[in-house]
């Protein structure tokens, strides 16, 4: 199911109880909206439980299904823990959707999401032995609330099941199949929305963009979910085969893994960007493009004013909040398709495509416009461009030119005083080429 990983610096005192784990959140609104959602997951399991009929058959099923799910959890712990890690600062889906859809096809609503709070226990325990000491108050609240988000989401899937209207012979195998999805698109739509919702009452208020779990995640839910029904098909119809879930799920979580890793190698780890070869590889996609199409690219050197400054000053902590909020803002000011890259300490490279060289120095002064108004404990930031424009990239044009050209700009507006946009001059013409 969804998830959340990140990393923070506000971690209190160590302290195991959930309930002071709760305590300790920084905003208050998010304090109330994690308890009231654990609180709602307990309370709605502990009446269901209670009030629904459960067979000794439902009891087997669902202790075979935890079973698997912690056998799986134990052999797979460090692949799921290098996946978490290279999740950090993203919403994200992890194996024990599996599990838990499995749960909800074969059992009852309150059976399946005390069997979802066991596998979470397990999960929480797990991860308490292998995390420092300092940090384990924040893992055990959000490993808590997303259990509990899972435990609702299972709770009102089960109940789109029996909304399904009966049928016998193919008209019921269809009737089935479409409200099996159906379930697991609402189970994945309350489980995100709770997940959201509690990181948007956050203190920093991540941006919606940046929460949305991305495509390769949307499909390794869908897939969990589909493999969690084959597990239900095959406890119900040929017990015998149940185990062979075990060996699917590996052969998935292999393959998510590699997604993971391809991803972090073309990503700068601290703000989230393109690093230097992916944004290289882009740009040049789009030098391609503007040849192809005879439209203009633009590239915009920027670089952080005094940086060195500022970390030798405020900390290296500081300087990494300025620089992630730098990145954020640059993200948020250019269209979703513009290629932005961080090249290293301060420097971050755009490309702009399809814009004159007024526009483009247009979107410059509204970047360093945006910059300003950045405060990370009350420190500000201003930066300096450099930009480098071709109407029409030709057959000669060069990346790596065009990118010199950028960069002796943002050198020279340094040396013109910070804080200021330099257009680099258009390249003479070579009069053999004429």
């Amino acid at each position: 199911m969804i998830a959340y990983s990140s990393r923070r610096g506000d971690i209190r005192r160590v302290n195991l109880r959930a309930a002071q784990a709760v305590i300790s959140l920084p905003v208050r609104s998010e304090r109330a909206f994690v308890l009231a959602t654990d609180l709602a997951a307990a309370l709605t399991t502990a009446v269901l439980v209670t009030v629904q009929s459960v067979r000794a058959l439902d009891l087997v099923r669902s202790g075979i299904l935890v079973a698997f799910a912690l056998v799986y959890a134990e052999c797979a712990g460090r692949a799921e823990r290098r996946k978490r890690y290279l999740g950090t600062g993203k919403v994200f889906s992890n194996q024990i959707s599996v599990w838990a859809f499995a749960l909800v096809l074969v059992v009852p609503a309150g059976l399946a999401s005390a069997a979802i709070a066991a596998i979470y226990l397990h999960s929480l325990g797990q991860r308490i032995r292998e995390t420092p000491g300092h940090r384990r108050t924040r893992l055990t609240y959000r490993v808590v609330f997303v259990g509990a988000t899972l435990m609702l989401a299972a709770i009102v899937a089960r109940g789109v099941l029996q909304l399904a209207p009966r049928a016998s012979g193919l008209d019921g195998q269809l009737v089935a199949t479409a409200m099996t999805c159906l379930a697991a698109m609402v189970a994945s739509a309350v489980n995100l929305a709770l997940v959201l919702v509690s990181l948007r009452l956050r203190s920093d208020r991540p941006g919606i963009r940046r929460l949305l779990p991305d495509r390769d995640a949307v499909g390794y839910e869908m897939a969990t979910f589909a493999l969690g029904a084959v597990a239900a098909e095959f406890l119900i119809h040929s017990p015998p085969l149940t185990p062979l879930v075990l060996i699917l799920n590996a052969y998935l979580h292999r393959g998510s893994m590699l997604t993971a890793l391809h991803h972090a190698s073309r990503t700068d780890r601290k703000t989230g960007l393109l690093n230097d070869e992916a944004w290289r590889a882009n740009a040049g996609d789009a030098l391609n493009r503007s040849r192809r199409d005879g439209r203009s690219v633009a590239i915009l050197a920027i670089d952080v004013d005094r940086f060195k400054s500022i970390n030798d000053t405020h900390g290296h902590l500081t300087g990494d909040k300025l620089l992630c909020a730098v990145a954020k803002t640059l993200v948020g000011e250019v269209r979703e398709q513009e290629i932005i890259g961080r090249f290293g300490g301060d420097e971050f490279m755009i490309v702009l495509e399809g814009v004159d060289r007024v526009d483009a120095e247009q979107i410059g002064h509204r970047l360093q416009a945006a910059v300003d108004t950045i405060d990370i404990d009350g420190v500000r930031v201003a930066i300096s461009l450099g930009l480098a424009h071709v109407a029409v990239a030709s057959d000669g044009t060069d990346l790596e030119q065009l990118i010199t050209r950028a960069d002796e700009a943002l050198y020279a507006a340094k040396a013109a005083g910070r804080g200021r946009l330099a257009v680099a001059p258009d390249p003479v013409a070579d009069p053999r080429t004429d």
